[in-house]
């Protein structure tokens, strides 16, 4: 009867003393071989994805440059509901805008009191503008210059 050498690994146990390879052995090394080289590889592949990301605005300092925007057209103080980055035709649910949709931005959502710019046309007959509670602040993701504002609040 062969004896097995088993130190732990899938080709060890495969190694007879004396004698040669099962041929069932080769498959077995095989597909081990070729698992570890498929871990490895995603394991480099994650370690890239990660040190690409382009350098950008914090969300902190995103949130305190869109603030005095918001905070400026609204007659209550603001509060954050959310901010968000990525690219504009993720982020911001509009159409029509000349924005390149792959555009890195922030997405910043205040609630408070924002009056609507315009109660209809004019003309006989009541006349009622409702505020809006929600505004947008657009940044760009990397400069955090402001880019577009919108009430109500808009996002993808």
């Amino acid at each position: 009867m062969p004896r097995t050498l088993i130190t732990g690994t899938v080709r060890s146990r495969c190694v007879h003393f004396g004698r040669r390879r099962k041929a069932g052995c080769t498959l077995v090394v095989t597909v081990f071989r070729a698992l570890l080289a498929l871990s490895v590889a995603g394991l480099l592949l994650t370690a890239c994805g990660a040190a690409s990301a382009p350098a950008g605005e914090s969300q902190a300092t995103a949130v305190s440059q869109a603030m005095p925007t918001a905070q400026g057209v609204s007659d209550t103080p603001v509060s954050l509901v959310s901010a968000s980055s990525g690219p504009f035709a993720h982020v911001v649910a509009t159409t029509g805008d000349t924005m390149s949709a792959t555009r890195l931005v922030w997405a910043v959502v205040f609630h408070g009191t924002f009056n609507a710019p315009s109660c209809g046309p004019a003309g006989p007959g009541p006349h009622t503008c409702q505020s809006n509670t929600t505004m947008l602040v657009v940044l760009d993701y990397k400069t955090g210059a402001f880019l577009m504002g919108q009430t109500p609040a808009q996002v993808g």
